[in-house]
Parts: C-alpha cells; structure tokens; sequence
C-alpha cells in the first residue's frame, strides 16, 4: 500500500484456538449489523506457502476470497511456519474497496497475531466506505483484539 488510501491494522489475542474462533464469530456477528456486501465464516488456514521474499502467506482453500496472510512475530522462524494456523474472518466491504480481513495466526496456539491493510480510495462513495472500515476496526476494538491502527488518509491530504 505505497501511494494508496486506507489503513493498516494489527491484531492481537492471547488464548487457545477454541477462543480465538469464538472470539472471531463474535466479531462476525457485530460486522454482520452493519451494512456490508458480505462477512463471510471463520476459516482456517493451515496451508502455508512461502514466496521468494521470505513472507509467509496463507491462502484460502476457496476461490470467493483473496488472498490471506499474516505477518509473522519477531520469534518466529522459518522452522516454526509449518506449524503455524491461521484464522480468517473475510469481509467483503463494497465494490471496489480493497477486502478487509481479521486475520489471527499462531505457531503455538496461545498468542495470536495478525496484520492486515485495506485501501478504500477507489469505492464509489470514499467517505462512507473509509467511515464503515474505522467501525470494523472500532468493533475490533472493542472485543480486546485491535493491537493499533494507521489510518494514511492525512499523509495523501485527505482529512
């Protein structure tokens, strides 16, 4: 997300496997009061494959979705990534803003994180899609999970 408009997200979640999927279908059910093209199920992701950059990225096993992936903690390394499960909340905003997903990953099924972007510069209405991802990342938020946040519409000179 070099020259585009959006946010970049971090999630963290301290628990077992089991409360982190419910802790995500809790999510769910929130995002599903707001007026969005579709949320889709938790998924589970346990298929990882690495590219040449030495990033680990996980995809989904069905073809509705974009790709997932997770950024990696410091502590991991390339022998803990075939471990690693990721869990995916997949939201599909409107029409032409970038996907949004809560993704949580875990080599040790205790500390999950994730990392996520999303661009909203090329939805029809900028103002209302921007609005609707600070409130999926509010209820993010609220449920103990949103680690921190950037909003790069200021840098672009948006206010």
């Amino acid at each position: 997300m070099n020259e585009e408009i959006g946010f970049r997200f971090r999630f963290r979640f301290q628990g077992q496997r089991a409360q982190a999927e419910a802790k995500l279908a809790a999510i769910a059910q929130d995002f599903r009061n707001l007026k969005l093209d579709e949320v889709g199920e938790v998924v589970v992701v346990d298929q990882l494959t690495q590219k040449s950059d030495d990033v680990p990225r996980y995809y989904s096993p069905t073809p509705k979705y974009y790709r997932y992936w997770v950024a990696r903690t410091q502590q991991d390394t390339i022998q803990d990534w075939p471990k690693s499960l990721a869990l995916v909340l997949p939201v599909r905003v409107v029409d032409g803003c970038d996907r949004f997903e809560v993704a949580l990953c875990s080599a040790d099924d205790s500390c999950w994180r994730g990392y996520g972007e999303t661009v909203t510069e090329y939805a029809p209405d900028f103002d209302e899609t921007h609005g609707v991802i600070r409130e999926l990342l509010s209820i993010c938020e609220r449920h103990g999970i949103l680690e921190s946040f950037e909003d790069t519409t200021e840098k672009h000179g948006r206010p």
